[in-house]
């Protein structure tokens, strides 16, 4: 594989943005340049949330986050005034249901946290709550 702005027939190659041209075999290609990565025959950002990783997928965020790429795999982060729990962000310093048909008036039983800012509690029939700072 050789660089090459001709190539077999003398037919001019034409490598899409953020590349360099390619011949092999008399035939044009392109190799991405350093942190891009090939998507339907462009090269995009390895951190593109458009075209992430090499499955080139384009990134979703839940509510109040904005998407993130690492190059190989999707991410969020979320908005000022709002923490991470599990697969979404809530506002920060609330409670959170962590299960469906939560009982109004439960008694909660155990409290467990990591931090002051990560807390959850449990209680009859199943209930769990998360707050998060």
């Amino acid at each position: 594989m050789a660089a090459a702005k001709r190539c077999g027939s003398c037919t001019p190659c034409a490598p899409p943005a953020h590349s360099t041209a390619t011949c092999t075999g008399g035939q044009c290609g392109f190799v991405c340049n350093a942190t891009y990565h090939e998507c339907s025959g462009q090269c995009a950002s390895n951190s593109s949330t458009d075209a992430c990783g090499s499955s080139c997928t384009a990134c979703t965020p839940p509510a109040n986050a904005a998407a993130t790429c690492d190059g190989t795999s999707c991410d969020f982060s979320c908005d000022p005034e709002y923490a991470r729990s599990g697969a979404s962000c809530v506002l920060a310093g609330t409670w959170t249901a962590q299960t469906s048909g939560v009982p109004v008036g439960a008694y909660l039983m155990g409290v467990w946290g990591s931090g002051s800012g990560d807390v959850y509690a449990v209680g009859e029939n199943g209930t769990i709550l998360h707050r998060v700072q």
